[in-house]
């Protein structure tokens, strides 16, 4: 909810009540929005705000108050700079507290440098590996294993003390089923961040066999947030050979089944828990199913769910299974894309966002402490297969609690699926932060125009628009490939890909904002297509290619489609045969306007990476 005029009155007797020299300061207002069912108390924010020119010479020069004008820990990084070297986009981390179905708003402090505040939060670089430490939560991130161990504070004293977890890989199976571990891999660990909020260790590598044998590359990057017993980690899939020539001139890796694809059965996050007895918990619909843990315990999404759900290979049935102990629990339809392991004195929750649009998907448990978060899962009828060139990124979260699995706990996991949305006022995206000015929603100026995009959003019928939630669900674009993306035609059954083709994330992230104050809620609609429309595009519209095949001279000769972005299925095609590349990237589509804008927004760094290889 907006500041009441009681509300407002105590900001500005609060305001005045400043220093002279801290009132002359431009404040800025961010507004934090909360859209779930129950509270959301110091939970982990990251924002872009735009700004003038001039406004801010230094990120270093930025504070952030509350609305009853106290300072609030915040974190600040220049995302992008104008001409003159004043910050033009700039990042706030900070930790917010707002109410069920309300907001809450702070105040962003320009030209008046933070205070030094108090944070539990290190990261220490030892070589071999880095140990980062939240005061909840200390792991140590390095090589053979990727985690070497996770200690969990159980009695509150920001010294974790508690052992919990003794190793961690990221185990990728090929299909002789063969095991290729992240870890034996590691050509590198850096920290990209290290603030007093939160902190980014990045790790980039191949997976290996015990032999030497390669399978995928990948980068991932963990997330730790000061205070907090839980991380975020964005784990990236990478087939890195090198695209040949067809000998046309042609890349030759549009197809399934071209040169260089890999092939695979399954990968997986694996977690080595200390031992105990253990119970495991998973959400079945509107509720819960939950018992010891005899054996093991799973929750697999197969499909989408929806009514067309076998449109795409290789679903089996429609939506998701719960088992445990050999039988079988609970059939759903949409999972909610997390499940718990917990002993009697403390317990890991795993979730990954996106659960069944990104299907297939899985988490396990077994009675021996292992835990699975199975982004790949071996339980899909058919093996994977990366094309050359091909990523995919999964937003993963690891979150350690104390004690056994409570509701508090399962309220935690549905809020950090949900991450909280922090925007400044409208008028600064729109005149400073986008590619080109743009009006705020004016139905009376532009009635016909205004209409056709609300309808693309929420079915209220404009001339040309259509429902794109809708659309998508009539031909099930979902799946680790096809989701974020939509279609381009109704010919042969409708399945033809688009690839967001003339930067039409760009568009989507200009309409969340052009609502953003007249109609939040259909802004907010906007802006979930963007952020997945953005990450599809990052991931699989790009062949990330930079290298050729020393063995293959010729592979040399179309270095000119490397880091290109590949055109819509043509028309009258399934794009069945050639999912996501109709054909050969193209050198003018350069279209990076919604992958920059989405990192400006968000921070989310393999938006600005698959942009910089464009």
């Amino acid at each position: 909810m907006r500041l009441a005029p009681l509300a407002a009155s105590l900001v500005l007797l609060a305001f005045l009540t400043l220093p002279l020299a801290s009132q002359l300061q431009p404040l800025i207002p961010i507004t934090v929005r909360n859209e779930l069912p129950y509270d959301r108390v110091s939970e982990p924010v990251s924002a872009g705000i735009p700004l003038p020119p001039g406004a801010l010479e230094s990120a270093s020069e930025a504070r952030l108050l509350d609305s009853c004008m106290r300072e609030v820990p915040a974190q600040f990084k220049a995302l992008a700079t104008w001409s003159d070297g004043s910050v033009r986009w700039l990042l706030v981390c900070f930790q917010c507290s707002v109410e069920a179905y309300s907001e809450s708003t702070y105040l962003l402090q320009l030209g008046a440098p933070p205070s030094r505040q108090p944070s539990p939060l290190r990261v220490e670089d030892y070589g071999s590996f880095i140990k980062v430490s939240t005061g909840a939560l200390e792991l140590e991130i390095g090589q053979s294993p990727l985690i070497r161990q996770v200690k969990l504070d159980l009695n509150g004293d920001l010294e974790p003390e508690k052992l919990v977890c003794s190793s961690g890989e990221v185990v990728a199976t090929d299909t002789a089923g063969g095991e290729h571990l992240a870890g034996l891999g590691v050509r590198s660990i850096e920290v990209e961040e290290a603030g007093p909020l939160r902190a980014v260790v990045k790790v980039a590598g191949t997976h290996l066999s015990s032999s030497g044998g390669q399978l995928l590359n990948y980068t991932m990057r963990i997330v730790a947030y000061a205070w907090k017993s839980y991380i975020r980690v964005y784990y990236t899939e990478e087939n890195g050979l090198p695209v040949l020539n067809d000998g046309s001139g042609q890349p030759n890796c549009l197809r399934l089944g071209s040169p260089n694809s890999v092939y695979f059965e399954d990968i997986s996050l694996k977690l080595k828990l200390e031992p105990g007895s253990f119970t495991y918990t998973f959400p079945a619909g509107q509720q819960q199913v939950s018992g010891r843990l005899e054996g093991s315990a799973y929750i697999y999404q197969d499909s989408s769910g929806g009514e067309d759900w076998d449109r795409w290979p290789g679903t089996s049935f429609r939506g998701y299974v719960i088992y445990a102990n050999s039988e079988l629990l609970y059939t759903g339809l949409r999972a909610r894309g997390w499940g718990d392991i917990s002993s009697q004195s403390f317990g890991l929750t795993l979730c990954k966002r996106f659960f069944w649009e990104s299907y297939p998907s899985a988490i396990e448990f077994t009675e021996g402490g292992l835990a699975y978060l199975r982004v790949m899962p071996k339980y899909f009828s058919q093996p994977y297969e990366h094309r050359a060139g091909e990523h995919k990124t999964h937003e993963l979260i690891l979150y350690f609690h104390p004690g056994e699995f409570t509701a508090e706990h399962a309220a935690t996991a549905e809020a950090l699926m949900h991450p909280l949305q922090a925007r400044a006022p409208a008028h600064l995206y729109l005149e400073y932060g986008l590619y080109e000015r743009w009006p705020p929603y004016s139905p009376d100026l532009f009635p016909s125009y205004e209409a056709n995009n609300l309808a693309a959003v929420n079915g209220s019928g404009g001339v040309y628009g259509d429902n794109l939630f809708t659309i998508r669900e009539t031909v099930d674009f979902y799946g680790w490939m096809h989701f974020g993306d939509v279609r381009v035609v109704d010919e042969d059954g409708g399945t033809g890909q688009m690839n967001l083709q003339y930067d039409f994330e760009y568009g989507m992230i200009v309409q969340s904002l052009r609502l953003l104050e007249a109609d939040p809620e259909n802004s907010m609609r906007w802006w979930k297509l963007a952020e997945q429309a953005c990450r599809h595009t990052a991931d699989i519209d790009i062949l990330h290619v930079h290298w050729a095949d020393p063995n293959q001279p010729s592979s040399q000769w179309i270095k000119w489609c490397w880091g290109g972005m590949f055109w819509h299925t043509p028309h009258e095609q399934s794009g069945l045969e050639n999912p996501h590349r109709g054909s050969s990237p193209s050198l003018e589509f350069q279209f990076c306007r919604g992958l920059l804008t989405y990192y400006y927004m968000t921070g989310y760094t393999k938006a600005w990476e698959a942009a910089m290889e464009v």
